[in-house]
Order: C-alpha cells, then sequence, then structure tokens
C-alpha cells in the first residue's frame, strides 16, 4: 500500500488572516444585546399603550359623531322653524285674499 505524503507550508500571513479578533466580537454581540433590549422595552410600551390609543380614537370618532349629529339636528331645527314661518305667511295670505274678494 502506497501513501500519499502531502507537504505543508506554513504562512504565517495566512495565520493572521484566519484569526478572529475576540474584542470585536464581543462587541459585537454587545450592541446586539442593546439593540435586542431597546427593540424589547419599545415592544413593551407600545403594546401596552395600544388600549388607551384605540380608547382615544374610539372616544375622538364619537365626539366626531355626536358633534355632526347635533349640528344636523340645528339645521333640522332650523328649516322647521323657517317652514313653520313660510305656513304662516301662507296662511295669512291667503286669509287676507279671501278677506279682500268679499
Amino acid at each position: 500500500m502506497d501513501f500519499i505524503n502531502f507537504i505543508f507550508t506554513y504562512n504565517q500571513e495566512n495565520v493572521n488572516l484566519s484569526k478572529i479578533n475576540i474584542f470585536l466580537m464581543a462587541q459585537f454581540d454587545l450592541y446586539l444585546i442593546i439593540i435586542s433590549t431597546i427593540l424589547l422595552l419599545m415592544y413593551i410600551l407600545v403594546y401596552s399603550n395600544i388600549v388607551y390609543l384605540y380608547c382615544y380614537i374610539i372616544i375622538k370618532t364619537k365626539e366626531k359623531l355626536k358633534s355632526k349629529n347635533k349640528n344636523t339636528i340645528k339645521n333640522l331645527i332650523l328649516m322647521k322653524e323657517i317652514q313653520d314661518e313660510l305656513d304662516k305667511e301662507m296662511e295669512n295670505s291667503l286669509i287676507n285674499e279671501s278677506l279682500i274678494k268679499n
């Protein structure tokens, strides 16, 4: 059985290129932990306040609807008053005309 011999050459530059800087990796991990913590806090804040935001939106829409209905009722009352005035004027004019003819 023949054995194949390989000759490995040791090049220090290649070894230096493959080294991992542990301090840079630790700094990267620290950044990941900080970003994750900030995102978690933002999620908790949004999730805890979403109920209040939803209630605020519902209250505002109901107030707008109430204001709109109030304005509609005012307009209808005004139209009713105008209609009553017109009816009175028509009635008076008919009475006056009937009196004039007689």
